[in-house]
C-alpha cells in the first residue's frame, strides 16, 4: 500500500530539505488540495459548498481557543470594491448567505485526518509535527478537519 500525501511529503522535504524538487513541490500541491478538501463546508448549495467553511475562533489577546474549540460557519468577503484589495472580513453565519438555508452544527468526526495541527508551545510551530505552520513546512490538517456537518 502507498504512504499517504503527509508521509510521502514529510520523506520527501527530508530528501532535499536544502533544495525542493518538483516532484516535492506536485506533492505539496496534492497536499493542499487534501487540505482543503478535508474541511467541513456546508452542502446546502453550490456556492456554500465553496464559499462557507467551519472555522475555529480565538481569542488573540489571550490565545485561546473559544466555543471548548468547536468551529463556527464563516465566510470571508473583501472589504474594498475593487478585487485586489487585500483588507478581508470575516463574518459569523447561522444562516447561508447564498440560499438562506439554516447552516447545521457541527459534529466530531468518526475518523478524523490522522495528522492534526497540535498548537505547540513554540509560536507558529506544530505540535505535532515540530514545523511551521502558515509558512509551508507543516503539512498536518487543519483542527477544523475533525469537524463535520450534523445531516439535517
Amino acid at each position: 500500500m502507498a504512504a499517504d500525501l503527509w508521509t510521502q511529503l514529510k520523506k520527501a522535504r527530508n530528501d532535499d530539505y536544502h533544495e525542493e524538487k518538483e516532484a516535492t513541490a506536485d506533492l505539496r500541491d496534492l497536499r493542499n488540495q487534501e487540505i482543503e478538501a478535508e474541511l467541513p463546508h456546508p452542502q446546502c448549495c453550490d456556492l456554500a459548498k465553496k464559499h462557507v467553511f467551519a472555522y475555529r475562533v480565538i481569542d488573540i489577546h489571550k490565545e485561546q481557543v473559544l466555543n471548548g474549540g468547536v468551529p463556527v460557519w464563516r465566510s470571508a468577503f473583501n472589504t474594498g470594491w475593487d478585487s485586489g484589495s487585500h483588507e478581508r472580513v470575516v463574518l459569523q453565519m447561522n444562516f447561508c448567505p447564498f440560499c438562506g438555508t439554516k447552516l447545521p452544527a457541527l459534529r466530531l468526526k468518526a475518523e478524523p485526518p490522522p495528522h492534526i495541527i497540535i498548537e505547540g508551545t513554540t509560536s507558529n510551530h506544530c505540535g505535532r509535527c515540530k514545523e511551521r505552520y502558515g509558512m509551508g513546512y507543516c503539512f498536518c490538517s487543519h483542527p477544523e478537519s475533525a469537524f463535520e456537518p450534523v445531516p439535517v
